[in-house]
């Protein structure tokens, strides 16, 4: 019995990898109001939700004595995260959309059960790696479709959203009076997938130094990776671009630190395979990528000015939810209800800060036991 359970753990884990990075769902709520669609109501059932539900289970039948015994040796780091959990439940109370609130809470404990778990069960790291690593490939595929064509396709068996350049929302790049659509890949938003991009990029190039005398293999990764640098550049996300330059640089410093297991020699062709491919990418845009980068454009003041709006409104709510918040996932609900200025429903946001956002919705109780929680961490480690 403990066999196939051990084998349907490793299945389970490999599963949840490969669509973490996609967003395939079943809705169980819509919101609108009028005819749009008040995307933050949504609730829905991830795929990789269930897997990740049942992977925990399994997790825990396994591996309970290594659970025990992090117990016992990790007590008051546990506390303060099912503290965190248990009061993001007990804001259901006070919260104007309970069923939101409810469901924002289970994802939150969800996380927290995942982030222990990992740190608890054996896994192969290579293994993950391969699974992240070959699921992100074909997102790069659709991201560079989205971009060349400049339009995305709508799949629900795949979770992937129609955008186009022209709806209020989606993001873009204008230069000249040209509307230009960013890479989304199968994510809701351009930055989400360089973030997703990125964290791939730097486990290829851990996967080519493993592959050192498979050459049909490395040849794939080295494919892959010039892929996933073009779309790290189509998000246009400059916070993704300098994050990548900076990570790559720590990456080749610990190589280089790291020199009796890894020779230098053994990264070269990828580092010059993504230097090459940025320089072709940029070279055939060239007004595109220096205008995002150099200039200031109107939708880079209507960026800022959003930004402002949505930090204002957060310290409104924060001032007139101080100690409780207002309830766990339910950010945008209470901003609508609140506003004395009526604004479109895209315009209704979280504000682009975690620690106000959490300090909103959980107040300054949960605020404090989210920076206990990341405190414990650091000292922990």
């Amino acid at each position: 019995m403990k066999t196939i359970a051990y084998s349907l753990y490793k299945y389970l884990l490999y599963t949840f990898i490969f669509f973490l990075p996609w967003h395939i769902i079943y809705i169980v709520r819509e919101v609108f109001y009028g005819t749009e669609k008040w995307q933050y109501g949504t609730i829905g059932i991830y795929i990789s939700d269930i897997i990740v539900a049942l992977w925990i289970l399994l997790s825990i039948y396994l591996y309970k004595e290594l659970i025990l015994t992090y117990i016992f040796k990790r007590f008051r780091f546990l506390l303060v995260g099912l503290l965190l959990s248990l009061w993001g439940f007990v804001s259901i109370i006070w919260a104007d959309d309970k069923m939101l609130a409810f469901y924002f809470a289970i994802k939150l404990s969800m996380a927290l059960d995942l982030f222990f778990l990992v740190q608890i069960i054996p896994f192969q790291i290579y293994n993950v790696s391969i699974v992240f690593f070959i699921s992100v490939s074909i997102q790069s595929l659709i991201g560079l479709y989205q971009f060349i064509t400049q339009q995305s396709f709508a799949q629900k068996f795949l979770g992937l959203q129609y955008h186009d350049v022209f709806s209020g929302g989606n993001a873009i790049v204008h230069i000249s009076g040209e509307r230009w659509l960013r890479a989304y890949g199968g994510t809701p938003h351009p930055n989400i997938f360089g973030t997703v991009l990125l964290c791939a990029l730097l486990l290829g190039i851990f996967l080519f130094i493993k592959n050192r005398d498979k050459i049909l293999s490395k040849t794939l990764i080295l494919i892959a990776i010039s892929v996933i640098t073009a779309n790290i550049l189509y998000t246009f996300s400059r916070t993704m671009w300098l994050t990548s330059f900076f990570c790559i640089f720590a990456f080749i410093i610990y190589i280089l630190y790291k020199n009796k297991k890894y020779n230098i020699r053994q990264i070269t062709a990828p580092l010059l395979l993504i230097t090459a491919t940025i320089l072709l990418i940029v070279s055939l845009s060239h007004n595109l990528f220096f205008n995002r980068v150099l200039q200031d454009t109107t939708l880079a003041h209507n960026s800022i000015s959003d930004r402002t709006l949505y930090l204002s409104q957060s310290k409104l709510l924060i001032s007139s939810h101080l100690f409780n918040g207002t309830g766990i996932g339910n950010y945008t609900n209470t901003l609508k209800k609140e506003s004395q200025i009526k604004r479109p429903l895209w315009q209704y946001q979280p504000v682009h800060n975690i620690y106000l956002l959490i300090t909103s919705e959980i107040g300054l109780i949960g605020f404090g036991l989210f920076i206990t929680f990341k405190i414990t961490i650091f000292y922990t480690l």
